[in-house]
């Protein structure tokens, strides 16, 4: 089944809206109109009654039984209603019937308690039915002579049949009325939602699915100067900016190409020496390792050699061989302090930089890879951060690191760089953000151990994040981290202002 069109909707809903609202303000009034004919039917009842059992009070006669059953044919005739009109005389203990109008119906036997009430002047009102389901209303008037004592009472019935077929009737022409109001307005408002609001919609729409197809010379026609048409003129000149647009990416598209290749030849530049570091990086912590374990034996060879020097200090001749071999063992000493001066740090050269420009630089090289993995990348750059002091191709090689393990453990999700200033503690934060697969806790442990590494053989050696630890202590900062299994990690480096100072 179809969905229903907006214009269909916006027609059921009003029409829904009309029928409802007609139904809550008619059905209260129909209730009210019955309650009023109905009451005004008991009222002419009684008012009947009471004129009957006034009239017969008076009388100088009031147990003339024909005069009696005159005056009662005559009130049965005025109210074609009225089913039963009878006249009664108050005896000791009962109401004896002394006239009734001609076709009166039997009156039900009366009850202590009715005739008590009779005796008490009161009047009595009850709504019954009889054996065909007819509603009837019944009333018992007392009967007062001069001296204002009840001496009997005025008994009329009537059928309410008749009113309650009067609003039955009245309630099927409203509801008719309501239902003929509704039809009148789905049409009515079929018909202007198609004119005003369908069919210039679906030009809209037409026009619209043209420009997505590339097609940005299909104006729409402007039908009328309503909100509709306000949007199509808005479309129109929209239409006219894409066309300029369209032109201007045409001449941008050599551009972007030229600078693509730009950006690519960069990379691959920072990609090789970010390999020649970690290159150097291995044999340095193996020239480190080697000249500390070789010094120490070194001394104690050399100590040996001057113990027996002066032993045999008498022999020449052996003297001399071990002048030989101390000689050549502060030759191999020469070569591993040179070995491990080579390792020692040099002194670090630091310029003023925009942080952020380095960035940027950095995003923008590896942005290539990053559309190639179908990766989002987001840069997020504080307006307020200083130019400070630093190393810069240090610096760039510590984040050089951190995009490409960002990139590694990214397959199709989210990388974002940011940068913060934190005036209060007067530091730089960057942080690279991956929604990648994330490290293990037994993980994270070693991740900053020398030649740790979790890629597979040929994709990594274990020294990126030692790198980038060194990087940031030279610059007296540090780095943290944070990370969750398939989540995804955060790695932050906290750069102290104050120490860039110093060079």
């Amino acid at each position: 089944m179809k969905p229903l069109k907006l214009y269909l909707k916006v027609t059921v809903l009003i029409v829904a809206i009309t029928v409802v609202t007609l139904g809550v303000a008619v059905l209260p009034l129909i209730k009210k109109i019955s309650d009023v004919i109905i009451l005004e039917k008991k009222e002419k009842t009684e008012l009947s009654a009471i004129s009957l059992a006034t009239e017969t009070g008076q009388q100088d006669q009031p147990n003339d039984n024909d005069r009696l059953s005159r005056e009662a044919k005559i009130v049965k005739n005025t109210r074609y209603t009225f089913t039963l009109v009878r006249v009664y005389r108050l005896t000791e203990n009962n109401l004896v019937e002394i006239a009734a109008a001609e076709g009166s119906l039997l009156s039900q036997a009366f009850t202590q308690t009715e005739i008590l009430n009779v005796r008490q002047s009161k009047t009595i009102r009850q709504d019954f039915s009889d054996g065909t389901n007819s509603k009837l209303y019944r009333v018992i008037v007392p009967v007062k002579n001069k001296l204002d004592k009840v001496i009997g009472a005025v008994e009329i019935v009537s059928s309410l049949d008749a009113s309650l077929k009067t609003i039955e009737e009245t309630t099927t022409y409203l509801l008719e009325v309501i239902t003929v109001a509704a039809l009148v307005t789905l049409i009515s408002f079929y018909l202007m939602m198609n004119s005003w609001v369908y069919k210039p919609l679906t030009k809209l729409l037409i026009a619209i699915q043209k420009a997505e197809s590339g097609d940005l010379s299909s104006p729409v026609e402007i039908r009328a100067p309503d909100e509709i048409g306000l949007i199509s003129l808005s479309f129109n000149e929209m239409l006219s900016k894409l066309k300029v647009l369209s032109d201007e990416k045409e001449k941008h598209q050599q551009l972007l190409t030229r600078e693509i290749a730009r950006v690519t030849k960069e990379l691959w530049a920072l990609t090789r020496q970010s390999a020649d570091l970690e290159k150097l990086a291995v044999a340095g912590q193996t020239a480190a390792q080697f000249a500390h374990e070789v010094g120490t034996p070194l001394h104690v060879i050399k100590g040996h050699i001057n113990i027996l020097k002066t032993k045999f200090s008498g022999d020449e001749k052996a003297s001399q061989k071990l002048e030989i071999i101390l000689e050549q063992t502060k030759r191999i000493e020469t070569i591993v302090r040179n070995m491990l001066d080579r390792t020692r740090k040099s002194e670090v050269h630091k310029e003023q930089t925009q942080i952020n420009l380095l960035v940027e630089k950095i995003c923008e090289a590896f942005l290539p890879s990053i559309e190639e993995k179908n990766i989002k990348l987001k840069v997020s750059l504080s307006p307020t951060l200083p130019s400070v002091y630093i190393n810069k191709e240090m610096l760039q090689q510590a984040l050089l690191n951190l995009m490409n393990n960002a990139l590694d453990a990214t397959v199709s999700g989210k990388i974002k760089v940011s940068t913060i200033y934190e005036s209060t503690k007067n530091e730089i934060i960057i942080e690279i953000q991956d929604t990648g697969h994330g490290i293990s806790s037994e993980i994270a442990k070693r991740i900053f151990d020398p030649l740790y590494t979790t890629k597979e053989k040929g994709k990594g050696t274990g020294l990126g994040l030692v790198i980038v630890q060194q990087v940031t202590q030279e610059h007296n900062g540090r780095v943290e981290f944070d990370s969750q299994l398939g989540k995804g990690t955060s790695f932050r480096l906290y750069l102290p202002i104050n120490s860039y100072k110093t060079t």
